[in-house]
């Protein structure tokens, strides 16, 4: 399992994780929020299917909120 974010980093993992383990062992998580671009989202799931990775969109915009209102009132 291993977070895609559409960076050139994540990418370079990926492409060595599923060259490593074999696609069909990898599975990448995209977990957009809101300081992701469109782009990046769009680069990640291309990347994932062009690996032939298994990948699962978690969008954490709204966890990240909630983590932002804890820490302002605690």
């Amino acid at each position: 399992v291993l977070g895609l974010s559409g960076g050139i980093d994540s990418a370079l993992a990926a492409y060595t994780a599923a060259q490593a383990a074999g696609a069909a062992r990898v599975h990448a998580l995209l977990m957009p929020s809101r300081y992701s671009s469109q782009h990046s989202v769009d680069d990640a799931r291309k990347l994932a299917e062009n690996l032939g990775l298994d990948a699962q969109v978690i969008p954490i915009d709204a966890v990240h909120r909630a983590y932002e209102t804890l820490a302002v009132v605690g």
